[in-house]
C-alpha cells in the first residue's frame, strides 16, 4: 500500500474532526451562555461604616504669591535656516531646498550633477 493515500487520509480524517469538536464546543457554549446564571448577592440589613463630610471651607481659597497675567509669546520666523558645518556656519539660500554631504561639508549641488544618462550599477 503507498504511503501518500494513507498520510492523507490521516489529515482529511483530523481535518474534519477538529471542525467538529469546534462547531461542538460552541453549541455548548450557547447552551451555557443561555441558561443565564444569575446570582443575586445577599444585601446586609445593615452596614458598618464610618461617615467622613468635609470641612466647611471658605467659598474662595487666596493665592499665595504674586498675580501674574499671562503674557503673549511672538516668535519670530527665521528667513532662511543655518547650516553648520566644520569651517563654520552659514545661512542657506531659500533658493536651494537640498544639500550634498561631502567629505568637505555640505554644499549645494551643481546642476551639471543632475544630467542624466546611463545608470551606473555598483
Amino acid at each position: 500500500m503507498e504511503l501518500i493515500p494513507v498520510l492523507s487520509t490521516i489529515i482529511l480524517v483530523a481535518t474534519i474532526s477538529t471542525f467538529l469538536l469546534a462547531i461542538g464546543a460552541y453549541i455548548l457554549y450557547k447552551i451555557r451562555e443561555g441558561k443565564g446564571q444569575q446570582v443575586v448577592a445577599p444585601v446586609p440589613s445593615t452596614v458598618r461604616a464610618e461617615l467622613y463630610t468635609p470641612a466647611e471651607t471658605p467659598a474662595q481659597i487666596p493665592r499665595q504669591g504674586p498675580e501674574v497675567a499671562p503674557q503673549p509669546v511672538y516668535f519670530e520666523p527665521k528667513t532662511a535656516p543655518t547650516v553648520q558645518t566644520e569651517a563654520g556656519s552659514y545661512v542657506q539660500p531659500k533658493e536651494h531646498k537640498f544639500l550634498k554631504y561631502t567629505s568637505d561639508g555640505y554644499i549645494i549641488p551643481s546642476k551639471e550633477e543632475k544630467t542624466t544618462g546611463t545608470l551606473k550599477w555598483k
